[in-house]
């Protein structure tokens, strides 16, 4: 038996990680040696569309320890009552993934990340509707806004995520922040590390990163507001009632995730991209709350409250929050960043 082998060899391999400064890695490892899996996750490049099978990607349940750059999933509540409750007067948290940024004695910050919109942005840093002028043909930096797909040229917008109540598209001073994956000197100066190769920064240096290094606005995700907790109610809910769940997951997976949940609304150019369920904003990115539980072993759990109330409700809340057609008038949603 070559078991004792192959787990020093997983024990090495983690120090290596930790030694090159991925300490998240590094537990992620030994949180994998612990389970004593009989078969290990062999390295696949997914097709189109698909999710990464490799390796290299891990989440695991933290037991409640958290962090900067922690994942925050919320759970739906065990008693039926509450359960219905929020069903229908907290529906936009229901199921939520939350990106912790700040985590204070008295206070917990973050952006949700799978809430999807179709809002756009326009000059002038405005949020608006679709085809109310929002950036296709973006004129922020020479390189910007066309990219070569066979004959056609392939417009980029500016997309926006809910990323909470607060400071959210239906606030008079919206709070905007970006994340992306641009490691360059420019991405690293105008931006703040949350994970490895995860960073964040605001919509001026996101222009000023596509103005320096001829990246385009689909290599940035818009975040309009932020939802936080204060940190003993946050421990209360989670320990006494059972309400979120803190995951440790490396940057791959989240990049991916987000990456699944972009899809241009444009019909003509729909057909030739590979979407997730979940980048139609009514589905409320459920699919990937699914996905995240599933990595974390709780495949179970998640599944239960499939198709309930909570869901449905959900669904009703993005379908009316999240996503607007050509006709609409929601004049509210003009609102500068600034």
């Amino acid at each position: 038996d070559n078991k004792p082998d192959e787990d020093m060899d997983l024990q090495s391999s983690a120090i290596k990680s930790h030694d090159e400064g991925d300490w998240r890695a590094f537990r992620a490892k030994l949180v994998q040696n612990e389970k004593e899996q009989d078969e290990r996750i062999t390295s696949e490049i997914p097709n189109e569309g698909e999710r990464s099978t490799a390796s290299s990607h891990w989440a695991y349940d933290t037991d409640g320890f958290i962090e900067r750059g922690s994942i925050v999933l919320s759970i739906p509540s065990s008693d039926p009552i509450a359960n219905d409750i929020d069903a229908l007067t907290n529906q936009c948290y229901r199921k939520a993934i939350v990106l912790v940024l700040d985590v204070k004695s008295d206070f917990i910050q973050g952006i949700i990340l799978n809430r999807p919109t179709n809002i756009g942005v326009k000059e002038g840093m405005k949020l608006v509707r679709p085809g109310h002028g929002e950036v296709y043909e973006n004129e922020i930096g020479s390189n910007v806004g066309k990219e070569e797909m066979g004959a056609a040229i392939i417009p980029h917008r500016w997309k926006v995520w809910f990323g909470g109540e607060v400071g959210g598209p239906f606030s008079d001073r919206p709070r905007v922040s970006c994340l992306h994956s641009v490691t360059s000197d420019v991405g690293k100066n105008v931006s703040e590390e949350v994970l490895p190769g995860i960073l964040l920064t605001s919509f001026d240096g996101a222009r000023a990163i596509i103005e320096a290094e001829g990246a385009n606005p689909s290599d940035f995700w818009i975040f309009c507001g932020i939802c936080g907790w204060e940190t003993e109610a946050f421990y209360r809910e989670m320990n006494e009632e059972g309400l979120w769940r803190v995951v440790s997951s490396d940057g791959g997976t989240i990049l991916e995730e987000l990456n699944m949940l972009r899809c241009e609304e444009e019909e003509e150019f729909a057909a030739q991209q590979t979407c997730d369920v979940d980048s139609d904003p009514r589905n409320a990115g459920l699919h990937t709350w699914e996905m995240l539980m599933d990595m974390i072993g709780k495949e179970d759990e998640a599944h239960e409250s499939e198709y309930s109330f909570g869901d449905l409700m959900l669904k009703e809340w993005a379908t009316k929050v999240l996503s607007f057609s050509l006709q609409e008038d929601r004049s509210f949603l003009m609102s500068d960043y600034i």
